[in-house]
């Protein structure tokens, strides 16, 4: 039997489940879902698989998006994740929210590829990635930043330049950017779970695998002391 993967993306306003095998994508759902992802996420989940004629005992692997982004939108899919997971008897791996975007966004012909979700205090959460033919490759790790660093931080890096996220992220810092950068448009603008179960996928192939137990959302919630410096990043500084 094919490996079948159940994908959530819960970490913007615009969440998405996914149920796909290596060789194609069985079905997606993407909706706006503000105050009532708790309750829609499941009832979705439920048609998905019935338009499937698939039941949750048919499923191989749960993926989710651990963030950064919504804290509320991560912890419910988190949730919901390990515990269908641990119901279910079946391993569970979990993709950040940044990667997703990015490798949801063609960024061929470009040398820097950046991804941007809304955070706190008017700020972003930020990862860049180095664009080598149709890879990506992280250049140092996920950020929180505030506003008056995004752009001291993006004018390091190498152009062309390509900007993914909501309108809302990226749109503001353009003008400031300048020549050599442009904006993925709103067709990329969230985070997909398709994404999120390929790339989840690529990992269980390379033998990767989570503790149930351990597994916690990224949140990159900054520290008092980290919001006042006015950066965070992930993973941790030893």
């Amino acid at each position: 039997m094919s490996l079948r993967v159940l994908a959530l993306e819960t970490s913007t306003d615009w969440p998405s489940l996914a149920l796909l095998t290596p060789e194609r994508l069985l079905g997606e759902r993407l909706w706006e879902a503000r105050q009532t992802l708790a309750e829609q996420l499941v009832p979705k989940m439920q048609e998905l698989l019935k338009e499937a004629n698939l039941s949750p005992q048919d499923l191989s692997l749960i993926a989710v998006s651990r963030g950064p982004g919504s804290f509320t939108g991560i912890r419910i899919g988190v949730v919901t994740a390990k515990g269908l997971a641990q119901a279910l008897g079946i391993p569970l791996l979990g993709v950040s929210a940044l990667d997703a975007l990015a490798w949801g966004t063609p960024c061929q012909g470009f040398r820097t590829c950046v991804a941007l979700l809304p955070a706190p205090k008017r700020g972003v959460y930020v990862g860049v990635y180095q664009v080598k033919g149709k890879a990506l490759h992280h250049q140092g790790p996920f950020r929180f930043l505030l506003p008056h660093q995004i752009v001291e931080t993006l004018t390091l890096c190498p152009l062309p330049g390509l900007l993914t996220g909501t309108a809302s992220a990226v749109e503001r810092w353009l003008e400031a950017l300048g020549q050599g950068w442009q904006w993925a448009g709103p067709a990329f603008g969230w985070p997909r779970a398709s994404v999120v179960g390929a790339l989840a996928w690529q990992r269980w192939q390379r033998g990767e695998r989570e503790d149930l137990h351990s597994f916690a959302p990224l949140y990159l919630k900054p520290t008092e002391a980290e919001e006042k410096l006015g950066t965070i990043v992930y993973p941790p500084r030893p």
